[in-house]
């Protein structure tokens, strides 16, 4: 749920005006910015779809509907399973207990994927979500981590039953236009929400009175650092620090001391009602539900799910890896919301620019210095994150599409595309190049991010599509492990209506901008 909250100034292409100090406002000449002067644009397709609400009540309760038929479909399904599955030349134990050693070794992709999804725009949303609608929206975070792991997990088996990315795969068995097709969607998604997350480094950078140039030089250098060794190993340990400074908004949550037992009672029984019609509370669900799919992040799994040699023996580990980073993305935003519908419940953050909209709510829970490192943590930890695993995408696919039309052995099949000096070049232009964009403001950071929000909701279906097929192709995978019978209906459903509501929400955004 990569969803975006950015500001646009009537007078300005910046994201964020110059910062300031709301704390001692009343004692500066510093000026103070209003709604009058500034438009709030709320969730990555723009949240101004009040009139859509009524017609969509029942997602939820489809959503929980779908979800019980998946659970019983793929029982279903290891049951048949069990009776005439052969067996394959990985020797998969697919019934075996966790072993928690081998899931040491095992674990990684999914949670680095999954953490980088809770990048600073997803912050921004329920950041502004707690602060407008108090508890009410915790049990639509739980009601998401179904849909983010079903989606994730697809990839996961077309990764290590064929050793491919989706990219190459498409091509193999796709032929060459449709596998073409998906390259030019890739890059095109992969460069732009590249931007997209520079853009946040550079929100980051200011309320620390760093400019675009140095904030994006410095993200493009140290992501750099990471990579040029070469070691997919450095690279994964590097990923899952940065996303291990999202810890800080759990910290956050128990600090501001919500009420446990009302946050509790709001999952079972959400106080939708309660939340006064000017929170525009259908919106944000639609938002959440529509953008929890972001294409980038089936480019990197399948592709970090080979790189780190994973077999058909570590699939049962793998979906694990994954169920787990989906279950802890969803609970990093849920601390975020709580910590906002505590810490602003009453306070109109849409009059604040992006830094404030954390540093006004949190100052007085942690005090002014403690406050920023704790957001330097965080909010620059997840953009970071996002960075890396949107550029290891792009360019870990067209390395291995590559080689495989050179004739040549793809170095991402045997673990060593990281090595690749084509794969480096390739991840340091995807940096350097979303980089210049985004510093010199050459399209206006605005304006990109309404473009990348229309793009991300127009080609995620079709992205989606393509993942889908390959699951579920006899010629694609095997039997055992290709998603068939209810629960592959249930998987069909489910991101039918968050492809539906994508396309919906992406060209609504666009008509309402005129």
């Amino acid at each position: 749920m990569t969803i975006g909250l950015f500001a646009r100034l009537e007078q300005s292409n910046r994201l964020v005006p110059p910062r300031m100090s709301m704390i001692d406002q009343a004692s500066s000449a510093l000026p103070r910015l209003t709604a009058a002067n500034h438009q709030v644009v709320l969730g990555h397709e723009g949240l101004q779809w009040m009139h859509m609400w009524h017609h969509f009540r029942w997602l939820p309760l489809f959503f929980l509907g779908v979800i019980v038929a998946m659970v019983a479909g793929h029982r279903l399904v290891r049951w048949g399973g069990r009776h005439d599955a052969k067996g394959d030349d990985d020797g998969e134990k697919e019934h075996s207990a966790v072993n928690f050693v081998q899931l040491a070794k095992v674990l990684g992709p999914g949670l680095m994927v999954c953490l980088a999804d809770s990048d600073i725009g997803g912050l921004f949303t329920m950041a502004q979500a707690g602060s407008r609608t108090g508890f009410a929206l915790v049990f639509m975070q739980f009601l998401l981590i179904p849909v983010l792991y079903v989606v994730q997990e697809m990839v996961v088996r077309i990764g290590v039953c064929r050793k491919m990315g989706i990219v190459c795969l498409a091509w193999t068995e796709m032929g060459k236009f449709a596998g073409g097709v998906l390259t030019v969607v890739m890059v095109i998604l992969g460069i732009f929400a590249t931007m997209s997350e520079f853009s946040g480094i550079v929100a980051v950078g200011e309320m620390f009175g760093l400019s675009a140039v140095q904030s994006c030089a410095g993200a493009t250098a140290l992501l750099t650092a990471v990579v040029l060794p070469g070691r997919y190993g450095l690279v994964e340990q590097v990923g899952l620090g940065l996303g291990a400074c999202l810890c800080v908004f759990l910290v956050t949550a128990i600090i501001c001391k919500p009420p446990w037992s009302e946050v509790a009672m709001s999952l079972v029984w959400p106080p939708i009602s309660n939340v006064p019609a000017s929170a525009n509370v259908g919106e944000i669900i639609l938002a959440n539900i529509g953008t929890v799919v972001t294409p980038w992040m089936l480019f990197y799994q399948a592709s970090a799910t080979v790189e780190k040699q994973l077999c058909v023996a570590d699939l049962k580990l793998a979906r694990l890896d994954t169920l787990l980073g989906s279950v802890v993305t969803q609970l990093v935003m849920c601390a975020v919301l709580v910590t906002f519908a505590v810490q602003a419940k009453g306070l109109d953050l849409q009059t604040l620019d992006m830094g404030q909209v954390f540093l006004v709510p949190l100052q007085p829970l942690l005090g002014p210095t403690f406050t920023k490192l704790m957001l330097a943590c965080g909010l620059l930890g997840s953009s970071l994150l996002a960075t890396l695993v949107i550029s290891l995408g792009v360019a870990w696919n067209l390395t291995e599409l590559r080689n495989h039309q050179a004739g040549k052995h793809a170095p991402n099949a045997t673990g060593k595309a990281t090595g690749s000096p084509m794969f480096q070049a390739l991840f340091v232009a995807t940096l350097a190049f979303s980089a210049v964009v985004v510093s010199s403001d050459l399209i206006g950071i605005m304006r990109l991010n309404i473009l990348i929000q229309l793009l991300n909701g127009t080609l995620m279906p079709l992205v989606v599509g393509y993942v889908f097929f390959l699951a579920t192709c006899s010629k694609v995978m095997p039997k055992e492990h290709r998603l068939r019978g209810p629960y592959a209906l249930a998987v069909a459903s489910m991101v039918g209506v968050c492809s539906g509501l994508a396309l919906w929400l992406a060209f609504s955004s666009l008509v309402a901008r005129g």
